[in-house]
């Protein structure tokens, strides 16, 4: 993930081995996901991210030994599933905040009509 890269670039300011050479080679193929060949390498390694790990590393041969450096599964994870969820509630609040309006305006507009109430259907 481009979040990774900023990670790695940080690990070679703080003197781990990790050249600009290999961060650079992995910003330029971080959106080069190839979905079949992971899917493939996952039914080998019966593991999704470590299936993405060995695909990205075909794409960058000079970074592929610090590829994986500083990242677990959980620390990819667990940071694609918030990232996805944030994404998804920039769309689902204001939704949700025009149907609470809509509902709200509907409460008001009907609130001294008079209505049958049923318990059982």
């Amino acid at each position: 993930s481009v979040h990774h890269i900023a990670v790695m670039r940080n690990m070679s300011e703080l003197g781990l081995a990790v050249s600009d050479e290999q961060v650079s080679e992995m910003e330029a193929h971080v959106y080069e996901i190839d979905f079949k060949k992971a899917a493939a390498e996952e039914k080998l390694t019966r593991h999704d991210v470590m299936a993405h790990v060995h695909v990205f590393a075909q794409l960058c041969p000079t970074a592929a030994p610090i590829i994986h450096l500083g990242a677990t599964s959980c620390y990819v994870g667990d940071n694609t599933f918030f990232s996805v969820n944030c994404n998804g509630f920039d769309v689902l609040l204001p939704k949700l905040a025009g149907c609470v309006d809509r509902l709200a305006k509907f409460a008001d507009q009907y609130k001294d009509l008079p209505t049958l109430g049923f318990t059982h259907l």
